[in-house]
């Protein structure tokens, strides 16, 4: 228990460290570009690092549940206090970088009491397909949410509250936002990797480079548009969930039936997602997650 705590410690203190200096540094602007690139190097592995180790802990749904709560109610009173604070540059970057603690550790002991409901690591498949389907309408279809969100000033202030930020160099408006939800799965995942003895090396070592490839087509390729779609909100639920099950995939040994419910299931979500597309015109209002670049807000 010892060695995963020390990890967990030195990566959040690195972070909350770097949380406060990176937007106090300025460079060159002929450097923004290479600022941006290592600056999303480390704010997502250093988090994402950070989860793994804590996935090792030997979570009970006590142990979670207690440390979900004391996370919210510290979440919360720095929201509050930074909410007071309009400067100096120095102090937000100080609260900033506290908050980004305080989203990793609810949305991650959050995803740790999801993980120890879960008796059976065959349950990771459907689980799997579920959330990649719920993460594509959220965000790319016509009923989804994250528009709506951002185009919307209460949507996009509460969005701002909960979201991860990735900060740039000399600006306290940061480079990237990341939903809480996808901290919240990759620490459910990881922990019923960990929980069941599958492969939590390999995955870890494929998630980190699959979510910064994700980040740099939302950063980089932001105004570009695919099949009438931006890339400035992608589902990052997508590739976590596809990248645990192509890592994992030689661990899962289903019966007959579970394969017939699973395959069942599979084709229910595709239908699913097909149905939110083509049969939808109004889109509803509500919870967002996926990986975003800032916006301005609409005229």
């Amino acid at each position: 228990m010892r060695e995963p705590v020390w990890w967990v410690g030195i990566l959040l203190g690195g972070l909350f460290v770097l949380g406060v200096a990176v937007p106090l540094i300025p460079i060159p602007v002929g450097w923004l570009t290479l600022g941006t690139v290592v600056s999303s190097i480390l704010f997502v592995s250093l988090p994402v690092f950070a989860i793994f180790f804590a996935s090792k802990f030997g979570w009970t749904w006590r142990s979670a549940l207690t440390s979900f709560i004391l996370a919210i109610i510290m979440f919360v009173l720095i929201t509050l206090l930074a909410r007071q604070v309009s400067g100096p540059t120095f102090a937000l970057s100080v609260f900033g970088a506290l908050l980004q603690i305080g989203v990793l550790a609810w949305a991650s002991s959050l995803g740790a009491l999801i993980a120890t409901g879960i008796r059976d690591k065959n349950l990771l498949l459907p689980i799997c397909f579920v959330l990649a389907a719920v993460d594509i309408i959220a965000v790319f279809a016509p009923i989804g949410t994250v528009k709506l969100a951002l185009e919307s000033e209460k949507g996009r202030m509460a969005f701002e509250t909960i979201a991860y930020k990735v900060p740039q160099f000399g600006s306290v408006t940061p480079a990237a936002q990341i939903g809480p939800a996808d901290f919240l799965f990759l620490s459910m995942f990881f922990v019923a990797i960990h929980k069941f003895g599958m492969r939590s090396k390999e995955t870890l070592i494929a998630i980190v480079p699959g979510l910064l490839i994700y980040l740099g087509i939302v950063l980089f390729l932001g105004d570009t548009t695919m099949l009438g779609v931006p890339l400035r909100a992608l589902p990052a639920l997508v590739p976590i969930g596809l990248l645990v099950l192509a890592v994992n995939w030689r661990e899962f040994k289903m019966s007959r039936e579970e394969k017939i419910m699973t395959t069942a299931l599979l084709a229910v979500c595709v239908v699913a997602v097909w149905a939110s597309f083509a049969l939808t015109k109004k889109p509803p209002t509500g919870p967002q997650t996926g990986v975003t670049a800032p916006q301005s807000p609409p005229e």
